[in-house]
């Protein structure tokens, strides 16, 4: 009889204590999801309306002969009501095979050093100016002839500001990706 009793108040127990952890669980759930809400409705703070009112259109070629440059280009138009600052340091590509895996990295390029362009460039309203840039691919990545690879194309800027803080920053992400033949 005494360990009737024990299972009966032990399955009272894990009932009693499944029946709060789902209650927790739900409780979680919508906290999680108000919290979402608000955040949706909350302004963003990082990406404020220049991402809608800069164009950013990225060309590249598609075509590369072995052990030879790529270039892209970054065309820039601001629609803003004010000068917009881009990072010109932000600009640059990663490199795939053709099912998607990364290439093989041969030498990492942590950082090339461009002295073709200042770090910010400001951009005035209603203008455009073009980022051109000519890389060379082979020194990072191990590519063979007769290959497709995915080129990623990038402009990814969404924290360095500015030093003056007087005019909008381009906080934003822009990719374009294209399948390059290496000839």
């Amino acid at each position: 009889m005494n360990i009737t009793y024990k299972i009966f108040y032990l399955s009272l127990l894990a009932f009693i204590l499944s029946g709060y952890s789902n209650t927790a669980t739900a409780q979680r759930r919508k906290h999680n999801s108000e919290k979402k809400e608000a955040e949706k409705n909350a302004p963003d703070e990082k990406r404020p309306e220049v991402c809608n009112c800069v164009l950013m259109k990225i060309e590249a070629q598609d075509t590369l002969s072995d052990d030879a440059y790529i270039t892209y280009v970054f065309t820039v138009k601001n629609r803003c009501k004010e000068p917009v600052w881009i990072n010109s340091t932000k600009f640059g590509f990663t490199v795939n095979n053709f099912n998607g895996s990364h290439a093989r990295v041969i030498r990492e390029l942590q950082f090339v050093k461009r002295y073709t362009y200042p770090q910010f460039v400001s951009i005035a309203p209603g203008s455009q100016f073009e980022f051109k840039f000519a890389d060379n691919p082979f020194d990072e990545y191990l590519l063979s002839r007769g290959n497709r690879y995915w080129f990623r194309f990038s402009y990814n800027n969404t924290n360095l500001r500015h030093p003056s803080g007087k005019s909008l920053n381009y906080l934003c992400r822009k990719e374009l990706q294209r399948l390059v033949y290496i000839r």
